[in-house]
């Protein structure tokens, strides 16, 4: 099974949502993309929270595609993580 859809599954069953809306998809999105890079810097999230300022739950929430981030907290995380706004909220590969 693909981490995707694994994603997708988990998140479902989680919160009881499946990405049905734009919205939705861009909350995905975001949360894939955040974890993939943050992964790839080999930090973890509470190194993350530190960085931008923020709790170790709220990164999570980030990833779980459980929160609004504003576009403030968006732009801490990019420039944390040396990526644009965009590829964290993009739908294409970071």
């Amino acid at each position: 099974m693909s981490n995707v859809k694994k994603f997708f599954e988990d998140l479902e069953r989680e919160i009881g949502a499946s990405p049905d809306s734009d919205i939705d998809e861009a909350f995905v999105s975001l949360a894939l993309n955040l974890a993939q890079v943050r992964r790839d810097r080999g930090l973890t999230q509470e190194d993350l929270a530190q960085l931008i300022g923020t709790s170790q739950p709220r990164i999570a929430e980030i990833e779980g595609a459980q929160a609004n981030p504003t576009l403030r907290t968006l732009a801490k995380i990019a420039n944390a993580l040396d990526v644009t706004v965009d590829a964290l909220v993009g739908s294409g590969t970071v």
